[in-house]
């Protein structure tokens, strides 16, 4: 075994100076144009490989380039649709405030925006960006389009505190739209409208909008729908009525403030 390997390396060490040999003749034998010819011939099978390499670096590069501008352009294109978008959405909630203003009879209400929320177990407040300069008063009602939302409970120089009608303290006058039952809207945990007699009518569905009574909120403004009547005993006084509120008090954006009825307006006229 060690013979043959001994052969076999000094047969390649044979070859190679063979191959050598042979390479040195030609080249003698050559003319230099001739010697020039195969260098070039040489560089150009060398460099090819090189050469198409660098190429399709360069290509690469050049698409990854424009991957990235386009990326950018996607970007772009989408922030402004979105923006388009909100601006749409915004145009909209607007229409629909100043459309609710001139349907009301409230001639006096002042559009603001809603700053904070602040949803808690016990009290949920938002904070708006109204206060005493611009004529807010304690217990001025907050409405939108979609209904009640609450009242001012702390109003400050340029901001004030405003109690929903989803606080737990904040009970409001209430009755039936269709046959004007009436009740108080509670909220725990969920709305409910209380001390409604068990022999009156109501069925899910039916609209509750303020009463008035008390003077701590407009009447006929809208609360809700009833959507659910528990079934009652004989012996039970009241109805247990479940309430959907018709405002969403997560997506508060933009509120008015009730500054003045106008009944009140035509009074200071007189």
């Amino acid at each position: 075994m060690a013979r043959f390997t001994f052969w076999t390396d000094k047969s390649r060490q044979y070859i190679v100076l063979g191959c050598a040999f042979i390479i040195s003749t030609v080249l003698l034998s050559m003319g230099s144009s001739q010697k020039l010819f195969l260098m070039k011939g040489l560089t150009i099978t060398v460099l090819a490989p090189v050469q198409r390499g660098i190429s399709l670096a360069n290509q690469f590069w050049d698409v990854h380039t424009q991957n990235r501008r386009l990326k950018r352009l996607i970007t772009e294109l989408s922030l402004e649709n979105q923006l388009l978008r909100e601006a749409q959405l915004q145009n909209k909630r607007l229409r629909q405030l100043l459309d609710f203003r001139e349907r009301k009879e409230w001639t006096s209400m002042l559009l603001t925006e809603v700053i904070t929320m602040e949803p808690s177990r016990e009290m949920n407040t938002i904070t708006i960006g109204s206060g005493r300069l611009q004529q807010i008063e304690q217990y001025m009602p907050v409405v939108t389009a979609q209904g009640l939302v609450g009242r001012v409970s702390m109003p400050s120089e340029n901001t004030s505190l405003v109690q929903l009608i989803k606080d737990r303290n904040c009970p409001v006058p209430a009755m039936i739209r269709r046959n004007r039952v009436s009740g108080i809207l509670v909220y725990d945990n969920d709305f409910y409208l209380k001390n409604v007699l068990s022999r009156m009518d109501v069925v899910e569905g039916d609209t509750v909008i303020s009463s008035g009574l008390g003077e701590q909120f407009p009447k006929g403004l809208l609360l809700g729908r009833v959507s659910k009547v528990y079934e009652r005993s004989e012996r039970q006084l009241f109805h247990k009525i479940e309430v959907e509120p018709a405002v969403d008090f997560n997506s508060l954006e933009e509120v008015f403030v009730i500054m003045k009825r106008s009944s009140e307006m035509r009074e200071e006229e007189r």
